[in-house]
Order: structure tokens, then C-alpha cells, then sequence
């Protein structure tokens, strides 16, 4: 391939493709969008953008500069780079907008955030009496597609939505690095909070909302003490091929790389 097709193509690339890449894109992943047959032109993009592409591990930022076009709503262009207050803000956007009624003072909240542990930036708002029934039925199926291999009502939850909570997790597309290849058994025993199926559904219906992008797409969340009277381990993913949210199970002592935990803090107010 010589100089000029490769140009050629290039400009044919990022007019086409840029403005619609998905904000966790990864080198890997241009195959996709560039074809079969093209590895040249592939090579060339992967050096060229190599610095700037989002790795699974770092949180989302989307910024000014990558808005093409007016986003609709509004707050999918937040900036990510303050995510804990920007969060706060949106949640309170998100609950308007799905009717639910807010019971915690979110401003307070972000008082609390501030010393709350290093590395913990995204806020769960889970409001009281808010099942995972619901959670699934009037904030992930209004969004995008759901598959449940076992209705998510046989789950046990790891904090009864007794009350109202905001909760800190760490903001990572995949599950933390920390607790990748650990059996929801190992996790269960570890003396941390996890995520449990509710919250992990609610952050993949607030996220979704906010960014347009969802998460678990290369692994997949265990929620070790979300389990059903039978023993299975509630899961979470992404099937981007059948464009549908997974909410399905693991057995205790399964143990995958690409599968774990998501570390809890309760942001007390």
C-alpha cells in the first residue's frame, strides 16, 4: 500500500469513524472499524493514536474538544475529570428524569466526598426500597436490551434497600484490577465491601444515561454476595455482539482473568 492510499484512507477514517468511536476505545479494537485486509493502514492509526486511546483501566473523560455535535441530554458531555461532584450533579438529573425521589442531601454528600479513599471517584445513589426487580425494569429496560438467566429477584443483596446510601466505587470500565481472577468464593470471604447485583445494575443504567457507553464489555462483574438459595453468583456484562445487558450468574469457586469484583465504600451522610 503506498503513501497516498494510505492518506486516502485515513481521511476517509476519521470523517467517517471518529466522531462515533465509543469513549473506551483501545487499539485492539480498530480491526474493527478499519476492515479485514487493511493491517498497514491499522499499524499506522494504532502508532499515530497510541497515546490517546482510553485504556479499560482508566476512568472515562470526555471533554469539549470530542463533542462533534450538540449532545443530547446535556449532561453526557460532563467532564469526567472531576467525576465524584460532577456525578453528585448528574444523579440529580437521572433521578428527575426517572422519577425518583431523591432522600439524601447531595450537597452534603459532596462535603463528605472529599475525604473519602484515594482512588474511589464514582457515586452510586441507591434510593430506599428500590429492589433489583426495579432497578432492571424502570431504569436498565427503558435504555437498551436485557437478558436475565435468572430473574434477578432471586438474588440476595449484600445491604437491604432499607435505606437510602450513596456508594464509592472505583471508576474502571472492567471489573477492579484488584480482585480480577477471584473466585466470588474468595471474594465473599475477603473482609471489603463488594458491589451487589442492585447497585451493580443501577451504575449500569446511571452510566449508560451519562456517557453513552456501557461497561464489563471485555469481562465481567461478580457480585459475590448477591447469590441465589441455590449458590449462583449474580454477574454483569455487556454483550456488545448481541447488544444486550448480561445479568447472569457464576458458579462460587469459578475463576476467570477477565471476571471479578467491584470494591464498595459507603459514603456515610
Amino acid at each position: 500500500m503506498n503513501e497516498q492510499s494510505v492518506s486516502a484512507q485515513f481521511l476517509q477514517f476519521t470523517s467517517l469513524v471518529i466522531p462515533n468511536l465509543p469513549r473506551n476505545f483501545r487499539p485492539e479494537r480498530l480491526a474493527h472499524y478499519v476492515g479485514p485486509g487493511k493491517n498497514e493502514l491499522k499499524d499506522k492509526l494504532t502508532a499515530a493514536f497510541a497515546d490517546d486511546l482510553i485504556s479499560d483501566s482508566s476512568p472515562l473523560v470526555v471533554t469539549a474538544a470530542e463533542i462533534s455535535k450538540p449532545a443530547e441530554p446535556l449532561l453526557h458531555t460532563v467532564d469526567q475529570s472531576k467525576t465524584l461532584f460532577s456525578w453528585l450533579d448528574a444523579w440529580k438529573k437521572f433521578c428527575k428524569e426517572f422519577k425518583i425521589k431523591p432522600e439524601l442531601d447531595f450537597e452534603t454528600a459532596k462535603e463528605r466526598g472529599l475525604t473519602r479513599p484515594s482512588g474511589f471517584d464514582w457515586i452510586i445513589y441507591t434510593p430506599s426500597g428500590f429492589t433489583a426487580r426495579e432497578a432492571i425494569d424502570k431504569l436498565c429496560k427503558p435504555q437498551f436490551t436485557v437478558y436475565e438467566s435468572i430473574p434477578v429477584e432471586k438474588y440476595s443483596l449484600e445491604r437491604q434497600p432499607n435505606k437510602a446510601r450513596f456508594i464509592l466505587a472505583r471508576p474502571t470500565i472492567e471489573p477492579d484490577r484488584e480482585w480480577l481472577n477471584t473466585t466470588a468464593d474468595e471474594m465473599q470471604a475477603a473482609p471489603v465491601p463488594f458491589l451487589d447485583c442492585r447497585e451493580r445494575y443501577i451504575l449500569e443504567a446511571f452510566h449508560y444515561w451519562l456517557t453513552k457507553n456501557h461497561l464489563d464489555i471485555n469481562g465481567w462483574t461478580r457480585c459475590p454476595r448477591s447469590r441465589t438459595p441455590r449458590g449462583e453468583v449474580a454477574n454483569a456484562r455487556w454483550f456488545e455482539a448481541d447488544e444486550e445487558f448480561y445479568a447472569g450468574w457464576d458458579d462460587g469457586d469459578d475463576r476467570d482473568p477477565s471476571a471479578g469484583g467491584r470494591e464498595a465504600v459507603i459514603l456515610e451522610t
